[in-house]
């Protein structure tokens, strides 16, 4: 993934690394995609958090600071949404399933998510686009940026920015 653009960073004396990945777009996303959809029923703890690259800090491309606990209120929300799900829960499409859903009132972050395939392919797809049961985040305009969403493995954490679709 590094050869794809990804930056690693290695804690020292600690069994573990963040690879920071610059989007959901990129050659580095796809690789990490395909990786964990190769893992079959392993479960990633994920998160969404709110640090924009520092390019994107107090400009037109970051939302108003005032926003950011409801952004991260749904978009945590539509983490726990997917916890549970497998792929054939997904099989009317995002757009139906988040349909039925509202922003939760306190959503568990982080959360394990029960499917690897699930977490990676779908969650930032939804968050990106999740439709008007979550307004903050549909209300946002195309390209702004929502959140970091963070796929915690064993001995590894995936860091990657979410912007609205």
């Amino acid at each position: 993934m590094m050869s794809a653009g990804a930056k690693m960073e290695q804690s020292d004396g600690e069994n573990l690394c963040v690879l920071r990945v610059g989007g959901v777009d990129t050659e580095a996303w796809n690789l990490y995609e395909d990786w964990a959809c190769s893992l079959g029923e392993v479960d990633p703890m994920v998160v969404a958090h709110y640090a924009p690259p520092l390019q994107l800090r107090r400009t037109l491309l970051s939302p108003p600071n005032a926003l950011v606990a409801d952004i991260l209120d749904e978009a945590n929300s539509i983490i726990n949404l997917f916890a549970p799900l497998v792929m054939d829960d997904l099989a009317a499409g995002i757009p139906a399933l988040l349909a039925n859903f509202a922003p939760l009132p306190a959503p568990v972050a982080p959360i394990n998510i029960h499917h690897a395939k699930a977490a990676v392919t779908a969650v930032q797809r939804a968050i990106r686009n999740p439709g008007p049961s979550f307004p903050v985040i549909n209300g946002l305009l195309r390209g702004l940026y929502i959140c970091q969403v963070e796929f915690t493995w064993n001995g590894v954490v995936v860091v990657v920015p979410i912007y609205r679709m």
